[in-house]
């Protein structure tokens, strides 16, 4: 169900304009999990989901989710992922009463930063707005996209302390 809703939100995306996200959000939670099972239901959504993607994965983006120019891709399209769930108490900006996962093209942010001026101009309002509502300080693991000695795969799940979260594969290919 998720393959065919990003299928289709590739498809209308750009004509959405640039303010545009695909909310993927699973049903109320029958059972309280922890963040840590949070986090591994959702790498291993993110591989079953590579499973389901019509197309390869691309050339230019490296399959080792500990790269730092790796990205999650599908469909041939560059992509964020937030993840948000019920177990996060701290890190509010993380928190939703369902677990969901925010999922934004890569586009839709090289559109944003057209200059350096507008890149930082948009992180310092973003991050200054997590910094005020989470109860605890910016997870360390927040940065720029490539940036050397990070990697995106830390950045889609953040846990509800200031400790890395690190995907728990190598790579999201079969193995």
């Amino acid at each position: 169900m998720a393959a065919t809703a990003i299928l289709e939100y590739h498809a209308e995306a750009r004509s959405l304009g640039r303010n545009t996200s695909l909310v993927i959000m699973a049903p109320p939670p029958t059972r309280e999990r922890s963040v840590d099972e949070y986090h591994h239901l959702f790498w291993a959504f993110l591989k079953a989901l590579r499973k389901l993607d019509p197309k390869p994965w691309p050339k230019d983006i490296p399959e080792d989710t500990y790269a730092q120019t790796w990205c999650f891709n599908f469909d041939d399209t560059p992509a964020f992922i937030a993840v948000l769930t019920p177990a996060h108490r701290d890190r509010l900006s993380r928190y939703a009463a369902n677990f969901c996962m925010v999922y934004q093209p890569r586009y839709l942010f090289d559109a944003l930063f057209t200059s350096d001026k507008n890149r930082l101009s948009a992180t310092a309002t973003v991050r200054g707005l997590v910094d005020r509502y989470d109860r605890i300080p910016r997870s360390p693991d927040i940065s720029d996209y490539a940036l050397p000695g990070t990697t995106e795969s830390r950045q889609y799940f953040l846990l509800d302390v200031n400790e890395t979260a690190k995907c728990p594969y190598p790579t999201l290919a079969e193995a």
